[in-house]
């Protein structure tokens, strides 16, 4: 947590960055023009080039496990669906195309498929598709709401937030959809994040009327700590 460095520094909001593949390169979500929009810098903060230019907002991006492309939400056709184009803007093409909220995509490790949150059956659920917006179908189906997913690095899992009951949950399933398990439940948790060995699963967790902090659960469920706390 030491040397923090600021890499941005604009009066409007910066936020969303992800990075390339390679770590060279950062993109991220700025309303510095008016409007979300994309932009990209190099890895100090240089070099600051804005890659989407449309009146809708285009928000969330995330690179492509082979750098080539970024997916990303926006409202251009009137509501939220997934996008995704070439890592400098150019061709935006539309895999989702639905009356309700589809958002918050992410990739699978071989960059084969998109796994996002849709509002499609009226709570949010899971859905996957393939790469080029095939084959889209829900995954989740255990009641609640399920949001924010994120694919493991083995691609073997999702991890997902859920809520339900009074209280919010970190949890796995198969990318198919089945084996649910919830690892970690609490008044209230949210963005879910792999360790890069694919076995421990960070998140944000907030007490009633405390602040929110970073813990870590393992696969088993077992083993709960607050990071960088013993």
């Amino acid at each position: 947590g030491s040397n923090v460095v600021n890499l941005t520094n604009d009066p409007m909001f910066d936020y969303e960055p992800s990075w390339s593949p390679d770590g060279s390169h950062i993109i991220f979500q700025s309303n510095r023009d008016g409007n979300a929009e994309i932009y990209v810098m190099d890895a100090k903060g240089g070099n600051i080039t804005r890659l989407t230019d449309n009146p809708a907002d285009d928000e969330v991006p995330v690179w492509a496990p082979d750098g080539t492309q970024i997916v990303f939400m926006s409202n251009r056709d009137g509501n939220y669906e997934i996008y995704v184009m070439n890592a400098d803007g150019s061709d935006p093409v539309n895999l989702t195309n639905h009356p309700s909220t589809d958002e918050l995509p992410a990739w699978s490790p071989d960059g084969s498929q998109i796994t996002f949150t849709a509002y499609r059956d009226g709570n949010p659920e899971i859905y996957v598709m393939n790469a080029d917006g095939s084959n889209q179908r829900r995954i989740s189906f255990g009641g609640g709401r399920y949001a924010t997913p994120v694919w493991s690095p083995r691609g073997d899992l999702i991890a997902f937030t859920k809520q339900g009951g009074g209280r919010f949950s970190t949890g796995v399933m198969d990318p198919s959809g089945g084996n649910e398990r919830i690892l970690s439940s609490s008044y209230f948790e949210e963005g879910p994040s792999w360790a890069p060995n694919g076995r421990y699963v960070m998140f944000a967790r907030q007490t009633p009327g405390g602040d929110t902090r970073l813990w870590t659960v393992d696969l088993s469920g077992r083993v709960v700590s607050q990071a960088g706390y013993n």
